[in-house]
């Protein structure tokens, strides 16, 4: 009994240091490690070892029906629990994967959507920018070397981008050669921080090929947490970025967000 409490008191010990490591539902194992040692702990006090004249699996003592009683629903009960927690955890995974861009590892457009929706949450009428990038002349890139170096390419500049962008900001990869930023920024941080990204992609000596980047940005005040209203903002960013394009390519534009547009 003293070993079988001690094992679950260790047993407890563990559960509530993973608890900080990993990201999943541990109260259910908790409460079920709690009652078995509590329940372990009662037998010390009450269980007086006195032997049972009966014969076979209860035989000991008095309190040996409970026991076993209890060990069968605790190893149910936590087999049932660790059961679901590996399933969560799995889950919580698969979610992530589906956020992520499994070339340039960032963000893809569905993980953009939910964490800019947090962060315009939080935004608490701060001003929010919405950055679109276009890399120039990318397809003649892919045509002329090959979609390999178009994927170094793409990498350098995630590396450039990450190298420079602030870590409230959120980064990814809406398809192609095209990504997204969105955070909590005004005009003049924004415009500073767009210059400084196509300054590190046009000056890169990492890149196997030489290139350079479009880019568009608005800044406005959103309170709504929709696609459409997230739609709306990154639609003035691209339509900032359609002005970049069509002035020369390799330059920085702004478009002022108008919240209804």
């Amino acid at each position: 009994t003293l070993l079988c409490g001690l094992y679950s008191a260790a047993f407890f010990y563990e559960l509530c240091r993973l608890r900080q490591i990993i990201k999943t539902t541990f109260w259910p194992a908790i409460v079920l490690v709690s009652i078995h040692l509590l329940f372990q702990f009662a037998r010390l006090l009450f269980d007086q070892f006195v032997p049972d004249s009966r014969n076979g699996a209860i035989g000991g003592s008095h309190f040996s029906l409970y026991v076993i009683l209890e060990s069968i629903l605790f190893i149910i009960g936590l087999s049932f629990t660790l059961l679901a927690m590996v399933n969560e955890r799995s889950q919580m995974k698969l979610d992530r994967m589906s956020q992520i861009d499994p070339l340039t590892n960032t963000l893809n457009r569905r993980g953009l959507y939910l964490v800019a929706a947090d962060i315009i949450r939080r935004s608490q009428q701060r001003p929010c920018t919405a950055i679109i990038f276009d890399l120039d002349h990318f397809k003649s890139i892919n045509d002329t070397h090959g979609h390999f170096k178009g994927d170094e390419i793409l990498l350098d500049f995630c590396r450039r981008v990450s190298e420079k962008i602030p870590p409230h900001l959120c980064f990814a990869r809406l398809g192609g050669e095209e990504f997204a930023a969105i955070g909590l920024l005004n005009q003049q941080q924004a415009g500073e921080l767009c210059e400084q990204i196509r300054q590190a992609a046009e000056q890169s000596l990492s890149s196997p090929i030489p290139y350079t980047v479009s880019i568009g940005f608005t800044t406005g005040s959103i309170n709504d947490t929709h696609r459409p209203a997230l739609n709306s903002l990154l639609e003035t960013a691209d339509f900032a970025l359609y002005q970049a394009k069509t002035s020369g390519r390799n330059r920085v534009c702004f478009q002022l967000f108008m919240a209804g547009m």
